[in-house]
């Protein structure tokens, strides 16, 4: 196909997964200098790409998704102009419909690999190698055979774009607190939350190693969380989930000394903003891709276990009963990790 000059990327959602995309922007900016290089998302996470210097627009699916939704969307587009080539990051059945609807030329999705996902996960054979690509990396599959040479992706690794209204509002919530550290307990699925009082245990040995206050970070459903780890802290911890919005909170993670958190979206961003830390995984592992990627956020994880991984994305309970994965995983760990990545990019 000849050069495209109007391409549309689709990535409806999660918040680190849309990030995880913003490599390939990047790579196709560089590339595309003058083409015009849209999003379509959903409005939670269209704000992880305000800013971004590399898209012409972001388009927001409105209200709640539905396909009738999705279909007006799709239709308004269209009434725009035809795009010369729409990208598939997604795969699920609203982004396949945009791929067919035929407003764009050419459409190419991003490969999955789900029957590796389900052998490694269910029967346990590993067909991903030793070292499986990122989903970062992953994303540029959708790219095959497009362009000649080929994109790839270059050595920086995701990225958001702060103003200064994000970091008014982190500043207003953050008040008088000086040097700090943050801490982000909790995380969509039960199973990937590490303990809340070893969470705890952390923020207190980094408070007085750093000669920093704790802030907790997370979204209005995880407010009772965070205050049960403030509760078990020796020392003052600032709760601020559900008082931020995204941009707000990565606002207060870019000016952090340091994130500690489990396998979540903020975990991205403290890469993208160049935060250093470490996250503790559990029943999720490299192989299903969304290890922080280039990134000076560490991954603290049971290494000892055949039952991992037991899920693509976490469950409510462990299906083996023990929660080894997240019961076995040390506060010392994770303070060596941390303190680890702080000397590295210091």
């Amino acid at each position: 196909m000849r050069q495209p000059e109007n391409i549309l990327l689709v990535r409806f959602s999660s918040m680190g997964d849309v990030l995880l995309t913003t490599p390939l922007i990047r790579a196709l900016r560089s590339r595309l200098p003058e083409a015009r290089i849209d999003y379509f998302t959903k409005p939670a996470f269209a704000s992880v790409l305000k800013g971004n210097p590399h898209l012409n627009r972001v388009i927001e699916l409105p209200g709640s998704g539905s396909f009738a939704q999705l279909r007006r969307s799709v239709a308004d587009m269209k009434r725009e102009g035809k795009y010369d080539l729409a990208l598939d990051l997604h795969r699920n059945p609203r982004s396949w419909y945009v791929m067919r609807s035929g407003l764009a030329a050419k459409a190419s999705r991003s490969r999955k690999n789900r029957f590796k996902r389900l052998l490694l996960i269910h029967v346990g054979i590993n067909l991903y190698g030793s070292d499986p690509a990122p989903m970062a990396v992953r994303y540029f599959t959708a790219l095959s055979g497009i362009f000649d040479p080929p994109i790839g992706p270059d050595a920086a690794g995701a990225e958001i774009f702060l103003d200064d209204d994000d970091r008014v509002e982190a500043s207003g919530a953050l008040g008088d607190v000086g040097q700090y550290v943050v801490v982000a307990p909790s995380a969509r699925w039960p199973t990937k939350r590490w303990l809340p009082e070893r969470f705890a245990a952390v923020g207190d040995i980094l408070a007085d190693r750093l000669d920093a206050h704790v802030v907790l970070l997370g979204a209005a459903e995880d407010r009772e969380l965070a205050g049960s780890v403030a509760r078990l802290s020796s020392c003052a911890a600032l709760n601020l989930a559900g008082k931020l919005s995204i941009r707000g909170a990565a606002a207060v993670i870019e000016k952090a000394r340091a994130f500690v958190g489990n396998d979540t979206g903020l975990m991205h961003v403290a890469g993208a903003l160049g935060t250093p830390g470490a996250v503790v995984f559990g029943p999720t592992t490299r192989h299903l891709g969304f290890f922080p990627y280039k990134s000076p956020v560490k991954v603290v994880e049971n290494n000892g276990l055949e039952c991992r991984p037991c899920t693509k994305q976490g469950q409510k309970k462990c299906q083996k009963k023990h929660f080894r994965c997240m019961e076995e995983v040390c506060v010392d760990s994770v303070v060596d990790a941390v303190i680890e990545a702080i000397n590295l990019n210091s």
